[in-house]
């Protein structure tokens, strides 16, 4: 390859196994060209390429002109200041006792009573106040990080924080299944895509089996399902961009 005397920056990002092409089209958005793929067992190292853009030499050197004329302006007028046009302060006014200024009211002397609620407006049993199983209808928290469009967002490591060991139920898809003897690690997304998908944080099964997922409707899960998760928010591993979970019950739809 002939070299046209381009310099480049490069980039190097660590993708989980089946979620390569949700980073590659995020740096390619950015303006960044993959050029070579190291595919390990549970991870593929990425390696991005991006062209320098040249330095605007000319206009470095009128900005540096411009400064320097400006503080030998800036000088010249300091030269011919004398003391005598230092400003002098204004006298403060005194408020006579009939202006004297009111206290603001402090955050106590502002609260207001809030009345107990009654019988008539406590919530229906089909609508709980505190649901036990949290999902995008019931909870706002949930709806973001469903829709979250960075799976590093450190928006979701918040939620695990805020939400550890909370229950909580969605529609996903296997991302991918690493089976290690009886046992399996799977990612999963939210939505229909699997392993193309680009919406939402990546949650973590790790070292299940079919009866810890309690799996309906199948006697194991493959890459591309669909299902539908309940499962208890664990830790979010920031290193890897992984939402861990323990599951509750799993069924594919």
């Amino acid at each position: 390859m002939v070299n046209d005397g381009t310099r480049y920056e490069r980039k190097t990002v660590q993708a989980v196994r089946g979620t390569e092409q949700r980073s590659i089209n995020k740096w390619q958005g950015q303006g960044w060209e993959l050029v070579d793929q190291d595919r390990g067992r549970l991870r593929t190292t990425l390696t991005f390429r991006r062209a320098k853009k040249p330095v605007p030499w000319r206009l470095v050197a009128a900005a540096a002109v411009a400064v320097v004329v400006v503080v030998a302006g800036s000088a010249s007028v300091a030269a011919f200041t004398g003391d005598d046009d230092e400003p002098r302060a204004e006298p403060t006014p005194t408020a006579s006792p009939s202006q004297s200024p009111t206290a603001e009211p402090s955050e106590t002397e502002t609260e207001t009573a809030t009345p107990e609620p009654s019988a008539s407006s406590a919530p229906s049993p089909t609508e709980p106040a505190n649901p036990d199983v949290l999902t995008a209808k019931n909870s706002d928290d949930v709806a973001k990080l469903l829709a979250t469009g960075d799976y590093c967002d450190p928006a979701i490591g918040r939620f695990a924080k805020g939400h550890a060991d909370d229950t909580i139920e969605f529609d996903g898809s296997v991302v991918n299944v690493f089976k290690s003897g009886a046992r399996s690690d799977l990612t999963m997304s939210p939505g229909d895509k699997g392993p193309r998908s680009t919406t939402g944080p990546v949650f973590k099964f790790e070292g299940v089996t079919s009866a810890d997922l309690s799996l309906k409707g199948a006697t194991a899960l493959k890459d591309g399902d669909l299902v539908r998760v309940t499962a208890t928010v664990d830790v979010y591993n920031s290193d890897q961009c992984l939402l861990y979970l323990a599951p509750v019950s799993t069924e594919l739809r």
